[in-house]
């Protein structure tokens, strides 16, 4: 989370913009954001599937499954030689359908400049660089409860551990 400087939700939906500290990385922003997330799904009992960050991918979606109903089974590979010998055991993990997504997109880097009066050229320009990324919250609905809702509350309860976090820095 040391790359994460500020995190505000969008004003439509159910997205958050995030907002790198000053020259981190994209690929950095990102990892924090993944992991953040992925910590707020797991306390949520559900695990959200991550990728590594790719500087030419234009989206990225997150899969959420529930633990629960994973399909596991185990395949045992016996001997060509005796077949009733044993030789390996394969784990087998069917995933069933996502019950929805985290969509991550990047946004256009904002970059600041700045000049101070009285300096020689080389040393006037300054240039601060902060990495943005738009997450939002696809999440299928719940029972009695509509999917913008459902999405609209997690947004605002993961916005609020990030302010948290933020803070105790």
């Amino acid at each position: 989370m040391s790359s994460i400087e500020r995190v505000h939700p969008t004003k439509r939906g159910s997205g958050i913009v995030v907002v790198g500290r000053a020259n981190a990385e994209a690929e950095s922003v990102f990892d924090d954001l993944s992991r953040e997330l992925s910590h707020f799904y797991f306390e949520l009992g559900l695990i959200l599937v991550t990728y590594h960050y790719d500087q030419y991918e234009r989206r990225y979606n997150l899969p959420v499954y529930d633990p629960d109903n994973l399909d596991v089974r185990m395949r045992m590979v016996r001997s060509e030689e005796d077949p009733r010998a044993i030789i390996g055991l394969e784990t087998i993990i069917q995933p069933p359908t996502a019950l929805g997504s985290v969509s991550i997109q990047p946004l256009p880097s904002q970059t600041y400049h700045r000049y101070v009066k009285g300096w020689d050229f080389a040393h006037a320009p300054h240039e601060t660089t902060y990495e943005r990324l738009l997450a939002y919250f696809n999440m299928n609905e719940r029972e009695g409860e509509s999917a913008d809702d459902y999405n609209a509350g997690l947004r605002d309860d993961f916005c609020r551990l990030l302010k948290s976090k933020m803070s105790r820095r």
